[in-house]
């Protein structure tokens, strides 16, 4: 559960086209981390590319501060928050993970969970496909999305071997799509 280089390249595309919309409260469905395969120091330009003069300075001395001051097993955590800060101009964070870190919410996913809160982005970039109640997991995600919310999947679609439970078609997606 990591924000990988081509989630990175994929989320830009969109955000230098100006079809990223804003998500002012986040679920993780997996607590994401920064996978490595790009340099962080990436998201320094990003926020001098793509933040407001007046919130720049803020987040390029957050930047500093988690690149340089961190532990490294929690700097790859901090670095996909602030991924989320620069890209979709976040301001709360929550995530579902078992195994994440203290700030992560302990929960069972094949379990129905109430959150008592609807968020305006889901990210599951790589969870789901290792809860055995897939249906369960796919219905919390739209009861905790607001309506007009958007969920972004990243789910293997074949030749994951020994990987989870479930590889998960294209057309899935179109269909889960049009039926919410």
């Amino acid at each position: 559960m990591a924000i990988a280089a081509v989630h990175y390249k994929f989320f830009n595309y969109l955000k230098e086209r100006n079809e990223l919309p804003e998500a002012k409260s986040i679920l993780e469905i997996g607590e994401q981390n920064w996978y490595g395969d790009l340099d962080p120091q990436v998201l320094m330009q990003d926020i001098e590319k793509y933040m407001p003069t007046h919130r720049r300075e803020k987040l390029l001395e957050i930047a500093t501060n988690i690149l340089s001051q961190t532990p490294r097993n929690l700097m790859l955590f901090n670095i996909a928050k602030l991924f989320y800060k620069i890209y979709f101009n976040t301001e709360k964070i929550r995530s579902i993970d078992l195994h994440g870190t203290n700030l992560a919410l302990k929960l069972d996913l094949n379990l129905p969970h109430e959150l008592g809160e609807q968020f305006d982005s889901i990210f599951n970039l790589g969870t789901v496909e290792h809860v055995f109640n897939v249906y369960q997991c796919f219905k919390s995600m739209h009861e905790w999305l607001k309506v007009g919310g958007r969920i972004y999947h990243c789910l293997p679609m074949h030749g994951e071997i020994d990987h989870g439970f479930y590889s998960f078609h294209p057309t899935f997606y179109w269909d889960l799509a049009y039926a919410n």
